[in-house]
């Protein structure tokens, strides 16, 4: 009998441990993809390459008082590969110019848009990513500008 209660328990033991589910990023697509991981704690990273596209930007303020910058209240930014670094993208029509910067990808959080002087305009700033939205902190000469942009 003693035997019996000792294999139930193993057996129970045993069980519990194969039934505990390891946490990761479960997302085939992702560069973190986890094979072992068979619960999903949203870690993925799809990486640049789901940045890749149009995106419908809204510009929600822009404050340069020395030479105020007209704001268009939508219109699209293309976000694609820059070939110069590994890390980059490429973003062409932020502030609705006809031209493009670059931005050093973080994470899949993320961006940085270093200090770079466009068409004699510096131009600097962030980004914070999420899902299908990123919210940009920029600046264009001595003015800042806020706005997010959505995937189409």
């Amino acid at each position: 009998m003693k035997n019996l209660v000792l294999l139930i328990m193993a057996f129970i033991l045993i069980a519990g441990i194969n039934s505990c589910s390891k946490k990761g990023c479960t997302n085939k697509l992702a560069v973190n993809y986890d094979s072992n991981a068979t619960e999903d704690d949203g870690s993925c990273d799809l990486g640049k390459q789901a940045l890749y596209g149009t995106w419908l930007m809204t510009d929600t303020g822009v404050n340069n008082p020395s030479n105020p910058i007209p704001i268009t209240p939508s219109y699209n930014i293309v976000i694609s590969e820059e070939l110069s670094a590994p890390n980059r993208i490429k973003i062409f029509n932020l502030a609705n110019t006809p031209s493009s910067i670059y931005a050093e990808y973080v994470n899949s959080t993320s961006l940085i848009l270093p200090e770079q002087n466009n068409n004699g305009i510096d131009r600097t700033g962030t980004a914070v990513i999420s899902g299908n939205k990123i919210r940009f902190t920029y600046y264009i000469g001595s003015g800042k500008a806020v706005g997010t942009a959505i995937k189409q």
